[in-house]
């Protein structure tokens, strides 16, 4: 067996911590009695959590010290038998009897106050360690789940960037870039990619202004001189390339007009942004 690798299982943490199953645990104490390297790392992670637990220690109320010591008290008052024993001595010449007073608490009685104190001092402990290591895995929990989100979010962009990168070098990939159509647009450009072969058509979004929420931004292509819808866009994707309506025929420019939100059956002429030629 490769003990390094097991000793990365956390079948060391699990033991410890009391979450393994009986088997787990009767297969872990013969492979310590076989390797010391295991039994070192047992050790290790035993003290590790005692300097944990000893670091994050919450120190238990002031007045609970004192609530203790009363109970300890009434116990060993209840313990204690105040009465007193006549015990015949061995001397006939007096017949005297020897009194045994029984109110000193037996020996026994402290030792068990010690025991007592010492357990709710662990069960004090324990509650606040597993407090403690609860706090600690949701909180770990947490940044687990965020950190995969996040890592999913980077690769799905990614791989947009790099399908748009391969749209980019296919050399049957018609590039349309449509700049300012007047003065008033001056600074507006935005990129249409043209398959030539499936007709689809993608539009990359460089730069074009905000508008307010009633409106909306509209690709045309110019057909045969007429002008056909090739879809509504959103102004704040930022993921890359577009996907939007496939253009068939004789395709001689592409524009892109502002529009009423969800888009017009003819654009309007005016409010032209942006316009390129095929």
């Amino acid at each position: 067996m490769d003990i390094q690798a097991y000793i990365s299982s956390g079948a060391i943490e699990s033991y410890v911590l009391g979450l393994s199953s009986a088997a787990e645990m009767q297969e872990l104490e013969t492979l310590a009695l076989e390797h010391a390297g295991l039994r070192q790392a047992i050790t290790a992670f035993e003290e590790a959590l005692e300097a944990q637990a000893l670091a994050n220690a919450v120190a238990p109320p002031p007045a609970l010290k004192q609530q203790v010591m009363d109970a300890l008290a009434r116990e060993g008052m209840k313990s204690t038998d105040s009465r007193l024993i006549v015990v015949p001595t061995n001397t006939s010449e007096s017949q005297q009897a020897k009194v045994v007073s029984l109110t000193a608490a037996p020996k026994g009685i402290k030792w068990l106050r010690g025991a007592i104190a010492a357990s709710i001092i662990l069960l004090l402990g324990s509650a606040i360690l597993n407090f403690y290591f609860y706090g600690q895995y949701k909180k770990i929990s947490g940044q687990y789940t965020e950190l995969m989100t996040k890592n999913s979010s980077v690769m799905a962009k990614n791989e947009i960037l790099q399908a748009s990168y391969d749209m980019l070098k296919d050399t049957s990939m018609m590039r349309v870039q449509m700049n300012a159509s007047s003065p008033a647009t001056a600074g507006s450009v935005a990129t249409v990619l043209w398959d030539k072969r499936t007709q689809d058509v993608y539009l990359m979004v460089n730069n074009l202004p905000q508008h307010d929420a009633s409106k909306q931004y509209q690709l045309w292509a110019i057909v045969d001189g007429k002008p056909v819808d090739a879809g509504m866009l959103d102004i704040n994707n930022k993921d890359g390339l577009l996907h939007m309506k496939n253009i068939k025929g004789n395709v001689q420019a592409f524009a892109i007009t502002l529009e009423k939100k969800g888009g017009s059956p003819t654009p309007t002429m005016e409010q032209m942004y942006v316009v390129g030629n095929v």
